[in-house]
């Protein structure tokens, strides 16, 4: 099975687990977590993403060794499928602010802490103001 499909797999089996920011574990996790721990739940971490959640950085730095990883071990693509990782966007924001994993071609995973959990929701538009990037784990 491909490592994109295992993300997903993994992704969706922790759909309801709480939304904590910081967190990486089941009992919570942010958008960063969420991706780490799907990732090491599959069998396909790389090392350097878990040690980047579990030694407990900033936010911020944490998200600027994520993107630096997430560019070593993963392809830009132009269009998502299952599996692929979305970087959010905000305008006028210089960094992506938010992760999600394409579950399907409607739908992503994303710990949604306006929710408090991991949902699955339909993918959102451009018109919603979000600029996403695409990248697909190497095999």
């Amino acid at each position: 099975m491909s490592k994109r499909i295992i993300l997903a797999d993994e992704c969706f089996k922790l759909i309801n687990t709480p939304y904590r920011a910081g967190g990486h574990t089941q009992y919570g996790v942010d958008c960063v977590g969420l991706l780490v721990l799907a990732l090491m739940n599959g069998g396909i971490c790389p090392l350097p993403l878990k040690k980047i959640v579990c030694e407990g950085y900033s936010q911020i730095a944490t998200n600027t060794l994520l993107l630096k990883q997430i560019r070593n071990y993963c392809d830009r693509v132009e269009n998502a499928e299952k599996g692929d990782i979305l970087l959010f966007k905000i305008k006028d924001v210089p960094n992506p602010t938010h992760l999600a994993v394409m579950y399907d071609n409607n739908r992503i995973i994303h710990a949604d802490s306006r929710a408090k959990r991991v949902v699955l929701v339909n993918y959102p538009s451009k018109e919603e103001g979000h600029k996403m990037s695409f990248f697909r784990i190497r095999e």
